[in-house]
């Protein structure tokens, strides 16, 4: 669950399938538990131990760095100083300013801790 916990601080999503995957990890440490399988029923019951459950992503988002503005006009300034070293002309520079394509995709679900609506404790208290 530790493992569970840190990855959600980090705002890394966690399927269900990382999950069966860490405990089998887990449980290759421990001798006695050689024959563990880590089924898809074993992390159901598993989340549901911990008030765990699949959610959709409200949230993805590519954050700048504190200092971008630094980084962009170091950037600049070697662009510049390359031209005048090379004596490349204004038309021989060109600017690919499209979105770069990922291979890393984010997962549209991820698994999450349940929360608690202030009416469901009253009912259950």
């Amino acid at each position: 669950m530790q493992w569970v916990v840190d990855r959600r601080q980090q705002g890394i999503g966690i399927s269900v399938v990382e999950i069966r995957l860490q405990a089998q990890q887990l449980a290759k440490l421990d001798l006695s538990a050689a024959s563990f399988k880590a089924s898809y029923g074993w992390a159901r019951r598993f989340m549901g131990r911990n008030d765990l459950s699949v959610r959709r992503r409200t949230t993805l988002s590519q954050r700048l760095p504190d200092n971008y503005n630094a980084k962009l006009l170091n950037f600049q300034q070697f662009v510049l100083k390359l031209r005048k070293e090379h004596g490349y002309e204004l038309a021989q520079l060109g600017n690919a300013d499209q979105t770069p394509l990922t291979f890393d995709l984010p997962y549209e679900r991820t698994v999450a801790q349940k929360v608690r609506r202030a009416s469901q404790r009253c009912r259950s208290g």
